[in-house]
């Protein structure tokens, strides 16, 4: 039994070594905000307020409270909040803003807490000028040579972009990218709060704007700073959780079904991070009033609080498997209002059509209850392959695709607002019968069987809650990205056998180790060790919600 304890040791060893020398050579692809988030994982943060801004009162962070809200990351904005997550060296992350006026040092008693710190925002909603990017380039490089283990970047906001409010283009982007090398696009929005105004009507509840806004910093971040696609960059963007009071603004706070679509549809982009503004209340005065919490500080949750909580536990379940993918395409079947008119189609986002996909010939929704008159919902459908091509082991350009339910409206909650999403689809002669789908529920993938009609023809319902989605992968038998997985003694390929090819592997890596590739320097970045002991994260152990 020791002899067979020892032996498997050594297979488990020799695949890690394989794996990680796989990943160590195609880390050259990787920009250094993928590398980080593969090590911290797909980020939930919400913005965090322990000390009132007007009074300087300290309402603190309840832990507990916390801890049931499933967001992943504390951002402090302008503060310095790390006092309140009790020692350093737990596994609590945080984040938060580096003042304009500030040289970007951290407070000494920030310090022990930077190995949780996740990144650092340098000032907020910034201008952005055609052929006026020195000096955001020039702070950027500054702070980035502060902390090279941190995602630094700055945020944008489309709708309000200076004074003259010029559009935020992909080519702006571009031209603010290639100077300032920031590690992550980020913008905020907040499309939900105008219910009143003319450009914010959301006829069939669909945000047309929003949408419009997302597909510009994905298109902006897939190509990466140097503008070439070979080094993309992840984006990000805050998220609607609070109402504004002030007289004449006519804010309100998003219904369950609205903060679930802005949640979901940016998984489908591409998002790699969302930040909800506000989690409580910034100061004892603030017109700023709080989705998830009554008054000030985090003592009286509201019903939106479990809500959003639960929306945080799903996406953290799919997160491990959205952290590790790069999205290729996304594309809209649109719904419709009033007497059957077509929502808008978002700028830059196609109409779905069955030639961008090898095997799902048709998409269609329908309504399940009485809300936007009982007509059907859009549907957001998101592309996305491996970040890194071996992490679905000996297995190539293999295809997952996202399938959110568009339809949200201002009083509906998820279940008032479910569609019914029909998917059809030809698997030719590729002997595909299935699909796999990671879990909201569990965070396990697990096999989605198909009605059979008939030849290579399938069909699939899905019944989804308003603004939610679902991930998949058509089942070929390469493995799901981000799921554990207990490699076979002898598997050295990582196919599930135990064969010929297993020692072709060992025989083309033997002598290989994880330090050295024929691509790097035998030293590696900080951040590029994160993503070697991504092997064995993936083996180890992985955090269910």
């Amino acid at each position: 039994m020791e002899i067979m304890k020892n032996k498997f040791g050594f297979y488990a060893v020799l695949v890690l070594l394989l794996f990680s020398s796989a990943i160590f050579a195609q880390q050259v692809d990787l920009s250094k905000g993928h590398l980080i988030l593969l090590d911290k994982g797909l980020q939930i943060q919400a913005q965090v307020f322990p000390v009132l801004s007007d009074t300087g009162q300290q309402v603190g962070v309840d832990l507990t409270r916390w801890d049931q809200s499933n967001f992943t990351t504390l951002n402090f904005q302008w503060n310095c909040g790390v006092g309140y997550m009790g020692a350093p060296g737990s596994d609590l992350q945080w984040a938060r803003w580096i003042h304009d006026s500030s040289d970007g040092s951290l407070l000494s008693v920030e310090l022990p807490y930077l190995s949780q710190a996740v990144g650092f925002q340098v000032g907020d909603e910034q201008t952005l000028v055609s052929g006026q990017m020195g000096a955001i380039a020039t702070r950027m490089a500054a702070i980035s040579q502060l902390y090279p283990d941190q995602i630094i970047y700055t945020n944008q906001s489309p709708l309000f972009n200076g004074p003259a409010n010029t559009p935020i283009t992909v080519n702006l982007l571009q031209e603010y990218m290639g100077a300032a090398n920031p590690d992550m696009l980020s913008f905020s929005e907040y499309p939900f709060r105008f219910e009143d105004m003319p450009t914010h009507d959301f006829e069939g509840g669909s945000p047309t704007e929003m949408y419009e806004h997302m597909e510009v910093y994905r298109t902006a971040s897939l190509l990466g700073n140097d503008g070439t696609s070979t080094k993309p960059i992840p984006f990000g963007l805050y998220v609607e959780a609070y109402a504004d009071s002030r007289a004449g603004m006519n804010h309100r706070q998003p219904s369950e079904s609205q903060f679930r679509l802005e949640q979901f549809s940016a998984w489908a982009f591409g998002a790699k991070q969302v930040s909800a503004f506000v989690y409580d209340a910034p100061a004892e005065t603030s017109t700023i009033d709080p989705l998830l919490f009554n008054g000030t500080g985090d003592s009286s949750p509201t019903a939106a609080f479990y809500q959003y909580a639960e929306l945080n536990r799903q996406s953290r379940n799919i997160g491990n498997t959205l952290v590790r993918l790069l999205n290729t395409d996304v594309q809209m079947v649109r719904g419709a209002h009033g007497s059957g008119t077509l929502n808008d189609l978002p700028a830059g986002v196609p109409e779905w059509s069955s030639v961008a996909d090898p095997y799902i010939t048709g998409i269609s929704a329908t309504n399940q209850g009485t809300l936007n008159d009982g007509l059907r919902g859009d549907v957001v459908v998101g592309y996305f392959r491996p970040l890194i091509e071996s992490l679905d082991g000996a297995f190539e350009n293999e295809i997952y695709f996202m399938i959110v339910n568009g339809l949200a409206d201002w009083e509906g909650t998820a279940a008032e607002t479910q569609q019914m999403i029909h998917l059809d689809f030809d698997f030719l002669d590729s002997g595909i019968t299935s699909l796999q789908r990671v879990s909201r529920e569990t965070g396990l993938v697990e096999l989605v069987d198909l009605a059979h009609d008939g030849g290579s023809l399938y069909h699939l319902d899905l019944l989804l809650d308003g603004g939610t989605g679902d991930l998949f992968k058509f089942n070929t038998g390469a493995a799901f990205v981000g799921e554990m997985r207990w490699f076979l003694p002898g598997d050295a390929n990582g196919d599930g056998v135990v064969s010929a090819g297993d020692y072709a592997a060992v025989q083309a890596n033997f002598g290989n180790t994880i330090l050295t590739s024929s691509t790097s320097s035998a030293t590696p970045e900080p951040a590029t060790m994160s993503l070697l002991a991504l092997g064995c994260m993936m083996i180890v152990r992985r955090r269910k919600r």
